[in-house]
């Protein structure tokens, strides 16, 4: 998604992800920007994909959270409170 260019594409969509937990997300936006800045990707697709890969995250992604482990709950300040939606039902 993020290196596919469906976010660069499409700015206005926006992403919830849900029912996953959130201990993903530090781990896979560090090496998805790795990749984007590193040498795994080729240097074309900055063409298309002008950003890393995180800052699409943070300006079109959302999780739905209701349960959170420990480990999570610390990092919730690291992730964006803000793109942690509360379970309501």
């Amino acid at each position: 998604m993020f290196t596919g260019a469906i976010c660069a594409r499409h700015p206005d969509l926006k992403v919830v992800f849900t029912e996953q937990g959130s201990a993903w997300v530090i781990s896979t936006l560090a090496a998805l920007d790795y990749s984007y800045n590193g040498s795994y990707l080729k240097r074309d697709l900055r063409a298309v994909v002008k950003r890393p890969p995180s800052e699409y995250f943070y300006r079109q992604c959302w999780l739905g959270s209701s349960l959170f482990s420990a480990s999570e709950v610390e990092a919730r300040h690291q992730i964006g409170i803000d793109l942690m939606l509360p379970y309501t039902g």
